[in-house]
Formats: structure tokens, sequence, C-alpha cells
């Protein structure tokens, strides 16, 4: 039976700062009341027997009991999904449920309102549960050991999964109690599909990064951030871009700070400038190119741009059923992970992230990338206070919409060139 739940909520208009809405002011988007509430609906289909889970490039044996695996597969042309999970021997048997109005992220609500509603679909899905009980057993299992949740979300609800609550109260989210990361198919460009790590590996160098211009006014600290790492900066996307294209060693993070643009197909995925269309990089132009930087070192690329973190189904065009977004294009053209964002973001928010971002990034033993996102979220989550206000949800909202996509085990070590003084 479906269960139509009325709910009345602030609806941002138009795109953010960081966002493809030119007419928005550089602090972003607004919010105002929807003239017609949305109702929302995910309503149980069936319960099925459960399905054998896709290797992904892992044996079933190989996978270890600390890492978990969440799968959210898209059925009958994207009005259902079937969600389901696995930890060693434990597991959750598949769900199907109806995805209509699931798309939340979509609906442009207001950042309490989302956090909201996210609380409701927690407090009555068969995942809260098996995710306490899979954490008290590894922790009886294994005391001080930590668990890692890999979420492979092959649907295009563009669930915020990082969001989801493990209890009522406390501002217990997914991704601020667990390690997570996101896996998505990338192909190389033979056509193979890139193969997802989970052994231990390093990107130690130099940062190499693209700050636009127009923006540098309102990020300060940031910039303060990268000169004392000696970044490499480019203000021209397009020089930038001929950067990538150099086979050269010695960099681990290929940091952008611009503006994000998505749509129904590849031809209208982009970042770069809000203003100028001639300083962008188009997805489907970028895919052509070849990014040697990635191949000759090991890199991780973090877009901090509006929607940088999504991927979506062409649904219009090629209706292959084949996710893309600048997530699988980067991993598939070598890079070892990436960091984007899931919605539109505020310029000074994005600032503030990536500068905390890039503080813990700069310890001499470095940073495990999805570790550290874990702990900013955490932070967020600890800082709400009892009656939060419009900017404490703000906060914590942004704070979770960053998601990692790569290798759990990757650890991210920044250095400034050599010989450079650390005064």
């Amino acid at each position: 039976m479906t269960m139509e739940v009325p709910f009345t909520a602030a609806v941002i208009t138009g795109a953010g700062p960081m966002g493809a809405d030119p007419t928005r002011g550089a602090e972003g988007a607004s919010a105002a009341k929807s003239p017609a509430p949305p109702e929302v609906s995910a309503a149980v289909v069936a319960p099925a027997a459960a399905t054998p889970l896709p290797a992904q490039g892992l044996p079933l044996d190989a996978r270890p009991s600390a890492v978990a695996f969440l799968y959210v597969e898209e059925r009958g042309d994207g009005q259902q999904y079937a969600l389901w999970a696995q930890c060693g021997d434990r597991e959750m048997p598949e769900r199907v449920l109806k995805a209509q109005n699931a798309r939340l992220l979509s609906r442009k609500l207001s950042p309490e309102s989302l956090q909201l509603l996210m609380s409701e679909y927690s407090a009555k899905s068969p995942l809260r549960k098996w995710l306490r009980e899979t954490l008290r057993d590894l922790r009886a299992r294994a005391p001080g050991e930590e668990l890692t949740l890999v979420i492979k979300d092959d649907s295009s609800m563009g669930m915020p999964w990082e969001l989801f609550a493990l209890a009522d109260t406390g501002h217990k989210y997914l991704g601020a109690e667990v390690t997570t990361v996101r896996w998505v198919q990338a192909y190389d460009g033979e056509g193979e599909v890139v193969q997802q790590a989970l052994d231990p590996e390093t990107c130690e160098g130099q940062v190499l990064a693209h700050i636009d211009p127009a923006e540098r006014p309102a990020i300060e600290p940031e910039l303060k951030e990268l000169q004392e790492l000696g970044a490499t900066c480019e203000d021209d996307i397009l020089a930038f871009q001929a950067r990538i294209r150099e086979e050269a060693a010695g960099c681990a993070l290929l940091y952008f700070l611009c503006h994000g643009f998505t749509g129904e197909s590849p031809l209208h995925i982009q970042i770069g400038s809000l203003k100028d269309t001639k300083k962008r990089l188009l997805l489907a132009r970028l895919r052509m190119a070849d990014l040697a930087l990635l191949k000759a070192s090991k890199v991780v690329v973090f877009l901090n741009a509006c929607s940088s973190g999504v991927v979506l189904q062409d649904t219009t065009l090629l209706c292959d059923g084949e996710q893309r977004g600048f997530a699988e294009l980067f991993l598939g053209k070598g890079a070892c992970g990436v960091i984007g964002t899931l919605a539109e973001v505020k310029v000074g928010r994005a600032a503030t992230l990536a500068q905390r971002f890039l503080q813990l990034a700069c310890a001499p033993e470095g940073a495990s990338v999805a570790r550290l996102l874990r702990d900013l979220r955490a932070e967020a989550a600890r800082a709400m206070p009892e009656t939060p206000t419009d900017e404490d949800w703000e906060r914590l909202y942004t704070t979770f919409l960053y998601v990692y996509y790569g290798n759990p085990q990757l650890r991210l070590k920044l250095q400034p060139p050599a010989g450079q003084d650390d005064d």
C-alpha cells in the first residue's frame, strides 16, 4: 500500500552561486516558500529474495569483513529501485521500492527540509537496523576496527546516502559515523572497466589548482592555504586543461574552484566560469582529451563546484543506461580518487570546507581521503545546537554534500615544491 504524505517545505529557487543560473547573487540562492507542497512516497513494492551481489571487480571471498557494500539499482524505467547490502557473511535482503518521489536533491528543498525527509526515510528503512547490527557485530569481533561502507548507487535518484540517519536523535548520520566511499563504473580509453581498488595507496606530491578569478575576493583563507602549499594556480581554465594534458609527475591534488553545470546529457555537464561559456570544460569534449598527467602522477581530483560529484543516466539522447559525470570520467582517465558535490554549494561555504581539507591533508603522515571527509562531517554534526538555525542546517547540509569516489584506503600527502622556504 502506498502512503502519500504531504510535506510543506521551503524551496530554494534558482541555481546557487556555483550553479547554472547567472542571475543569482554571489552568496547563492535564497529560500522561498513552495506554492505547492511536494508529496513524498517510497512504498515497498515487494520484498525479494537476496540477489547475488555484483562482483565489481572484486571476488566476494576477497572482501574484508570490515568493509560493507551497499548496492542501489534502478528498476522499471526509473519507477522503482532495489536496495541490498553485504558485509562479510552478513546480508540485507533486497528490497524493491517505488522511487517516483525519491529524488530529493532535485526538488530544491531547503537544507532543513531535506534533512527532515532523510530522517523520516531512515527511521523506517531496513538499512538502519542492518547497519547498526553490522557495527555492533564488528565491534564485538574486532574492537577498535572501523567499518567502511562502499556505496554503489546505479540509480538516477541522487540520494544523499551520507545523510542517512542512524538514529532518531543526536544527528548520528551515516557519513559522519562511518567511513563512506562511492564507486561508479568507469571505463578507460580502450573500453575496459576500471577495476576498483581496496589496497592501501598514497598520492604524494604538490597541488595544481584552478581558481575562478571572479571568486577570488570571497575565498581569501583558501587562497592563503594554497599559497602556503606552494600550489601552482592557473586562472584560465583552458590553460589549466593544457597542464593536465602534460605528462608530468609529482602532482598529488588536482583542485578546481569554479562553477558546475549539469543537465540531461553529456552535452550539458560542464565546469568553469559562471558567465563566460567559452571558459568551461565540457564533459563530452574532455572525454576525448588525453589527460596524461593523471597517468604520470598519482592524483586525487577535487572538484569544488556545484553538482560536480553527480553521475547521471542520459535519458534523452543516448539512453544506454550508463552513468556519466566528472567522477567516472576522471577515474577512467587515471585519477586515484575524485571528490565532488551532490548539489549546489555557496562559494563561501565551499572555500571554508576546502581550507579545512587542505590543512588536514598537510599533516606529515598525510591523511586518508575518505576518513578526512568523514571527520569534517562529524565536526559539522557535533556543532549542531539543540535548536538549529537556518544557518546551522545549511552548514551541516553543505558539508555532507561532499562525497568521495575511489579507493577507501587512499591517502593524500600534500607537500610544497622542493626547496620552498617553509616560512
